[in-house]
């Protein structure tokens, strides 16, 4: 019998289906229309909709948005909405199941039937029941003593069978906050490497991975970093790159002597903030942050990792920019009109089941109660 941390699909059948699904969706270099970015404006204001969108969106899905942000800055808006509200989330569906857990009355709606996620595929609730089992009878204590920090990259199933969820921002934070020795932690073990060796704890990790975030090799760092260093470019140099990074990227990225930080996308944008001084940013992590930063710094210069690769589709998250502008735009229209089959033709009305929720929305409370915690070193 195969292992129980070993999971039913393998980073190569996840990025197949990164590239496979690219195939079905508007391409990433459609040109940006200002006439449809208005029409979304004027819809969300007559159905008093609120657009939720993931830093890594696209650009038009940024120009309508209410809330921009990482998993943990959305999880927070969701709390604050009033009663009743439609929201759109333009994100992908473990994240608006993570809205609609922590509040049953919003309507939540994904404009995308893409909106998956290659790293949430790798657990399920019925696995992590066993594998807790398993792995408490193998350390000889009761399950109760062996808890488990979810990555909030996971679906409601699995989340209702966490005990705290955490993100890439508070990882450590979240695990350092349980009383306990033993923790599983699940399901990216490139997260569980970014923080296994800055805690005490016994960490037990299960072998997910991003399948987007797993095509940044070292070869494509140190290539980026090697064109920057011989380049017509000049000025100060700073490097950054997301914990589902690799281990190997990870360890190189500490290891420079240029000003350097592993970081979620959220502590990403606060980071550079933090240094005026840099001029050049190599950064590993999906292409829509580096979009965000470049808005904001124009004087500045940002370069994914792969940028000099001729990269395939695998090194963009297709499950986020399956959201398009037009799909917004066919769900509003829908909910203008009242009509709720033509909701579910555009896009996904987002229902977790009711015995996920209880236990789901404690998990993710404590998360939030825990906090973020990007610091000045990356955590």
């Amino acid at each position: 019998m195969e292992p129980l941390t070993r999971p039913r699909q393998t980073r190569e059948s996840a990025r197949l289906r990164v590239i496979d699904t690219w195939e079905k969706i508007k391409p990433l270099d459609a040109p940006i229309n200002g006439a449809l970015i208005d029409e979304a404006r004027r819809l969300k204001e007559r159905t008093n909709a609120f657009v939720v969108v993931h830093t890594y969106q696209r650009i038009e899905m940024k120009a309508i948005a209410d809330a921009i942000g990482d998993s943990f800055a959305l999880a927070k808006a969701a709390q604050e909405l009033p009663a009743g509200k439609v929201v759109i989330h333009c994100t992908v569906d473990f994240m608006a199941e993570t809205t609609k857990i922590l509040r049953p009355d919003l309507t939540v709606v994904v404009p995308s039937h893409y909106g998956g996620c290659g790293l949430a595929d790798y657990v399920t609730g019925e696995q992590i029941r066993a594998w807790r089992s398993s792995e408490a009878a193998r350390l000889g204590i009761p399950e109760s003593e062996l808890p488990l920090v979810l990555y909030i990259n996971s679906y409601a199933n699995a989340k209702a069978e966490a005990d705290v969820i955490c993100t890439s921002s508070n990882a450590l934070k979240v695990v350092e906050s349980l009383p306990h020795s033993n923790v599983l932690f699940a399901p990216d073990r490139n997260l569980y490497y970014s923080i296994r060796n800055r805690t005490t704890k016994n960490l037990i990790a299960w072998e997910g991975s991003c399948p987007i975030h797993q095509e940044f090799t070292l070869e494509m760092l140190e290539t980026a970093l090697d064109r920057v260093e011989r380049g017509p470019q000049r000025g100060k140099i700073g490097i950054m790159v997301h914990p589902e990074c690799m281990p190997e990227v990870l360890d190189c990225v500490r290891g420079l002597r240029y000003v350097n930080a592993v970081l979620s996308t959220g502590g990403m944008i606060t980071f550079v903030r933090a240094h005026p001084e840099i001029d050049i940013w190599i950064i590993g992590t999906e292409i829509g942050l580096i979009e965000s930063l470049c808005q904001e710094h124009p004087s500045k210069t940002f370069l994914p990792v792969y940028e000099h690769k001729s990269c395939d589709a695998s090194c963009v998250c297709p499950y986020m920019k399956s959201v398009s502008i037009e799909g917004v735009i066919a769900v509003l229209k829908a909910l203008s009109e009242g009509n709720v089959a033509a909701i579910a033709q555009h896009g996904k009305l987002i229902e977790v089941p009711e015995q996920f929720i209880p236990r789901a929305r404690i998990a993710i409370e404590r998360m939030v109660a825990v906090g973020r915690g990007d610091g000045p070193t990356g955590y």
